[in-house]
């Protein structure tokens, strides 16, 4: 069994319809994220998502997804990094599109799951300069562990202690 790539646009939901033929899961990787038109993040991240949910309710409806969301919905000020129960605040037009976007998954009535991806740093990043919270854009991986997942990419207060060894 391969994986193929369909094309559609999200913005035109009579395109989607051809893309469901055969269709019995969808990865949903499309999204707005560093854009100054934040009608354009809300555009592509909720209503894109809606027609393309849409589209496989009328067309698919046996068809299982895939959200790519986003660890930034989590509070800026948490304590720990983040967990998949915490507190759900977005402050920025991108992370509260995906959370809406994570919405309208719920309410479906398909199969889903989310993903909600974490920020990877490299050293020199000027991003984690800007961090005013150590926690902020960090993730628990607990239940991913349980699951038997390890990390291959070393954490920033690992590598720092590897370079001061």
């Amino acid at each position: 069994m391969g994986v193929d790539r369909i094309e559609g646009d999200l913005f035109d939901p009579e395109t989607l319809i051809g893309t469901m033929k055969g269709v019995t899961a969808i990865i949903h990787l499309a999204a707005v994220f560093r854009a100054p038109d934040t009608y354009l993040i809300w555009k592509s991240n909720v209503d894109g998502t809606r027609n393309l949910i849409e589209a496989a309710k009328a067309h698919a409806p046996q068809v299982r997804f895939i959200l790519a969301s986003t660890s930034n919905i989590y509070d800026e000020s948490g304590e720990h990094p983040g967990l998949e129960d915490d507190v759900v605040a977005p402050e920025h037009p991108y992370p509260a599109s995906k959370l809406k976007a994570e919405t309208l998954f719920g309410e479906c009535g398909l199969p889903w799951s989310i993903l909600r991806f974490s920020f990877v740093y490299g050293d020199g990043d000027r991003h984690l300069e800007a961090l005013t919270n150590p926690w902020h854009l960090h993730v628990d991986n607990t239940n991913a562990r349980r699951l038997g997942l390890e990390p291959s990419v070393r954490t920033v207060y690992q590598s720092i202690h590897d370079k001061l060894m």
